[in-house]
């Protein structure tokens, strides 16, 4: 969920369970950036990186992804 999420929730009195996203895209461990970038990009959510039992082994930032992209070099 996201702070908006959550904040809109309090207000409207719902439960954690009402207001808990399950629409996320999940990624596997091995997947290359350049494959993540379009789910990043698409994605409202950070990426949930899953094995194959889909069980959570951790979430990747939009902003990890796309800070992947600029290169030291460039000033």
């Amino acid at each position: 969920m996201t702070i908006d999420d959550a904040i809109n929730g309090v207000k409207q009195k719902q439960s954690l369970e009402n207001i808990i996203c399950h629409d996320y895209m999940k990624v596997d461990k091995e997947e290359y950036i350049n494959d993540l970038i379009p789910k990043a990009i698409e994605s409202r959510y950070p990426l949930a990186v899953v094995d194959q039992d889909e069980k959570l082994l951790g979430i990747i930032l939009r902003v990890h992804v796309l800070a992947g992209l600029v290169s030291e070099d460039i000033e």
